[in-house]
């Protein structure tokens, strides 16, 4: 069965969401999915003011796991966001380089 693909932070949410459901991980704040060398995708923890406890990486490394074994993290190809397919321009882009036309003409003049 193929994995399903994710991107980083619709992981992070899912992670997240497992986390807040096991009591023993309460003093997790929050999770940053990473790639590292040999995995398709890893969490690192965050804790405002101090560490987490090794109860609570146990209970994240199994929720990870779990997670890891039905998710992958996707590269983000083949999704071209409508503003950056071909044929197609911001506005904001458009108007920029409108203002910078109108610059140069304004200036050669004088």
């Amino acid at each position: 069965m193929a994995k399903q693909t994710k991107t980083r932070s619709e992981l992070a949410a899912l992670v997240m969401a497992e986390i807040r459901r096991a009591p023993e991980c309460a003093d997790v704040q929050m999770v940053t999915i990473t790639r590292p060398a040999g995995l398709s995708w890893d969490v690192a923890t965050v804790r405002h003011g101090g560490s987490i406890s090794p109860k609570s990486l146990e209970g994240v490394d199994y929720i990870v796991t779990n997670l890891r074994a039905r998710y992958d993290l996707g590269t983000g190809q083949g999704k071209t966001p409508a503003s950056r397919k071909a044929g197609s321009k911001p506005k904001r882009r458009e108007a920029i380089m409108k203002f910078i036309k109108s610059m140069r003409r304004k200036r050669f003049r004088g």
